[in-house]
């Protein structure tokens, strides 16, 4: 779903607005509109997900990893509302959703989405289920012990932590994977809440646990419409009487991962944007039983699972493909209310996409027609939610860089934007700093002039000023900038006097190293601060990152300074794992280091070799011009295998794009094997021309043997394929390919390799009929023969 950039400094340099609150942004962000701004409304999250607005100005922030923040007067308030304690946040799991109620001044009530650590202490990476709970505000926080679950009351332990261990109805929310768990939480203009919840499989391969979003008594890949109290209003399209019911609750199903959700606020009428799998990403109009076709349909087509499309798919809105690194992560999104922006964007759906770094306009009609889509923004830094403010604004949450932004739109004078560095922001005293105003500008070219205020009583109207601090102290260094017409706008930077920055070395892993999914990581680290001396265990923090397809996961956290993980599985060509590692002092100053693990990718590329020793197929002469393997990367004309050895609890898909004039061939990833033991190979195919499927035996003395096991024709619906081998004495790896003689596309989806167990006991045969001491008259002979799953006969 989405992930973090962790920015590496010698110093954190806290970063806040002094102007009420709000910073014009100048991140590398590019507004395609006229008259449009970006503003920085608050700063300093950590990973933030979501986000909701009081009646009383107050916004409350989700953090990834279960804290609440609120921002209050247009400041971050320091304390935090709430920290939730049984939490996971494996992957992109954590603290998703959050919403406060239509009386939320009266009642106080906060509900919260997130997944449940069901296993503390063992398994974090493991199945897990979801809640949504909800808390009570007293002043600006909110104790734990108000918690009420609404919603995932059946939450697993450490002996069945699957909701597939209890029945399809019980009160669970899947999440069995480290993505498409919770999602996101919103009270309709009807007064219900509702609320996303993913698929709760696999992101990479046609997951059978997928299927579940198809199911109405599953809780997996649906929209719900619940009571504050957490059952069910009567008038729900699947009701039946129970208002606790699974079914009860569901509003709409068939999702994928559709974290995010809104109202028009004209109409009423419900969006949520679904994110895709590996070509389409959605956004969806929602009307009540409504079947959005996953895991049977992606974007207006089929998927290659093996499922039985249902007729009845109630198709996208809009849909836009994946970027050229199969990347995509849709966040729907908002409309503009109150006059805020000119009338032209009154039905304007602005949606972005995490992965591909945008926010986009979707235009409507006034029955809610699609239009057309508008670009509107480049690297706003990672949106993950997008919401409307009490003053009819845009804002969005920036996961990259930890912001909290508005867009605003004015027809007359734009206020500067400021930008400000200080060189150092830590030492003892005297301290002497450089500061610059380097990167500040105008968005209408005026002139500008420059106040410093550096938070002891000195001043300068330099641009680029030079400021010596004689007394120990934290001072808050700020720049004020104002234009020819009289806007002004501030920046600020934390500057601690009396206090040095410790250090931090990554003893293990070095960056560079290589590594396999499987393969247990340690991590050992080194901190040491000049006041402080040897840093405790607390002082050290470990951050496990995920860079895929130009987005990032971030996957595990650990404190203390040595930890382990598990190299993900996670086979795309482009993959590498960040590990950074954090030390802070008693006096808050911190010092990060990184390294950086990359896939072992392997040497495999006999994908594509041209018939060698082969006796089933003639010799030819045409090559391949593109190979794609799902979402794990094209090498043209030569696939290399994403890792050495096989998954098989990993499927994959392999698509023959185009080639000359046939003898194309491609393989699965070689399995290493015992010689003698049988294996039952299987996949799932589309074939628009017939292919030889064959099996390579790779031995010790480099040498190959290949055996034909049958064609296979062409079909237009995913098909099974199985076969049973049996290894030849000496063979060590195993690898089964199709061949295609003529031009033609073919596609595999879901291939598994399986052992199969070393059985010699002969199964058992009976007869009944004719019946055991009847008589009969005349000659009759009678012959039963059966074979058990494995092939021994009796």
């Amino acid at each position: 779903m989405f992930g973090q950039v962790v920015q590496r400094i010698v110093v954190l340099a806290m970063v806040i607005g002094v102007l009420g609150g709000i910073i014009p942004h100048s991140a590398f962000a590019a507004i395609f509109e006229p008259g449009f701004e970006v503003e920085t409304v608050a700063s300093g999250f950590v990973l933030p997900t979501a986000m909701a607005f009081a009646p009383d100005g107050r916004i409350f922030i989700a953090q990834k990893g279960g804290t609440v923040r609120v921002v209050k007067d247009g400041v971050l308030l320091p304390d935090p509302v709430i920290t939730l304690t049984d939490i996971n946040t494996f992957g992109d799991r954590g603290l998703i959703g959050i919403a406060t109620d239509p009386n939320f001044l009266s009642n106080g009530y906060l509900y919260l989405s997130y997944t449940y650590e069901n296993t503390p202490g063992s398994n974090f990476s493991g199945s897990k289920t979801g809640r949504i709970v909800r808390v009570t505000m007293a002043g600006d926080s909110a104790d734990e012990s108000t918690k009420i679950v609404l919603v995932g009351t059946v939450d697993g332990n450490a002996t069945s932590p699957s909701c597939d261990d209890f029945p399809v109805t019980a009160d669970c929310i899947p999440s069995d994977s480290p993505s498409h768990s919770v999602g996101g939480l919103r009270f309709g203009p009807d007064g219900y809440l509702y609320a996303t919840l993913g698929d709760g499989a696999h992101f990479d391969f046609a997951d059978v646990k997928s299927l579940r979003a198809q199911n109405i008594d599953s809780l997996a890949g649906k929209l719900l419409r619940i009571n504050p109290d957490g059952t069910a209003p009567s008038d729900n399209p699947f009701f039946n009487g129970d208002p606790n019911a699974n079914r009860s609750k569901v509003y709409a199903y068939g999702l994928r991962n559709a974290f995010r959700l809104n109202f028009h606020p004209i109409t009423g009428a419900l969006y949520l944007g679904d994110v895709g799998w590996s070509t389409w990403e959605e956004i969806n109009h929602v009307v009540p039983g409504a079947n959005f076709g996953w895991p049977c349909w992606e974007g207006n087509g089929l998927t290659t699972h093996n499922c039985t499309a249902a007729s009845d798919v109630a198709a996208p809105l809009y849909t836009y493909a994946h970027n050229s690194a199969g990347a995509g992560s849709v966040t729907a999104g908002a409309f503009p209310t109150g006059g805020a922006y000119p009338s032209t964007y009154d039905h304007s759906f602005f949606f972005g996409d995490y992965a591909q770094n945008f926010i986009k306009r979707l235009v409507l009609d006034a029955n809610g027609n699609f239009v057309s889509v508008a670009d509107f923004m480049d690297d706003p830094n990672g949106p993950v939610d997008i919401s409307t403010g009490p003053d009819g604004n845009i804002y969005y949450l920036a996961i990259y860089t930890g912001d909290l932004m508005r867009l605003t739109h004015t027809t007359g004078n734009r206020r500067p934007v400021p930008n400000i560095s200080a060189t150092p922001t830590s030492g003892l005293a005297p301290l002497e700093v450089t500061f610059s105003s380097a990167g500040s500008s105008d968005p209408d070219g005026d002139g500008l002039s420059y106040a410093w205020n550096f938070g002891d009583g000195g001043t300068s109207a330099l641009a680029n000023p030079v400021y010596t601090y004689a007394a120990n102290g934290t001072y808050s260094a700020t720049l004020t900038l104002t234009d020819i017409h009289g806007s002004a706008a501030s920046k600020t930077v934390i500057v601690t006097v009396g206090n040095q920055v410790p250090s931090a070395n990554i003893a293990s892993p070095s960056s560079g190293t290589l590594y396999v999914p499987g393969n247990v990581i340690d991590l050992v680290g080194v901190g040491n601060d000049p006041e402080d001396g040897a840093l405790p265990e607390s002082a050290y923090h470990w951050a496990i990152i995920l860079h895929h397809n130009t987005h990032i996961h971030h996957f595990q956290e650990f404190t203390g300074s040595q930890a382990s993980f598990i190299a993900p599985d996670h086979s795309a060509l482009d993959v590498y794992v960040e590990v950074v590692l954090t030390v802070t002092d008693s006096g808050g100053l911190q010092t990060s280091r990184s390294a950086n693990l990359y896939l072992n990718h392997g040497t495999g590329s006999g994908n594509l070799i041209t018939n060698p020793s082969m006796e089933i197929e003639a010799e030819g002469t045409g090559n391949p011009f593109a190979w794609h393997r799902g979402n794990f990367g094209v090498n043209d004309p030569v696939y290399t295998y994403p890792v050495p050895g096989f998954h098989g609890d990993k499927a994959g898909r392999v698509e023959l794009l185009s080639h000359t004039d046939g003898n194309a061939k491609w393989f699965f990833d070689p399995v290493f094997v015992t010689p003698g033991a049988m294996y039952l190979f299987s996949d799932q195919y589309t074939a628009t021309v017939p292919s030889a499927l064959v099996v390579q035996y790779g031995f010790s003395d480099g040498t190959y043997q290949y055996m034909a096991l049958g064609s296979v024709p062409p079909v237009a619906a995913p098909t099974l394929v199985e076969r049973i081998l049996t290894v030849p004495a000496g063979a060590q790896t195993l690898s089964v390919f199709h061949e295609i003689d003529v031009v033609g596309a073919l596609t595999t989806d879901n291939f598994s390799l399986t052992l199969i167990p070393n059985d010699t006991v002969a199964p058992t045969a009976s007869l009944t009929a004719p019946a055991d001491g009847s008589s009969v008259s005349g000659i009759i002979e009678v012959t039963a023969d059966a074979a058990d799953n494995v092939g021994v006969a009796g």
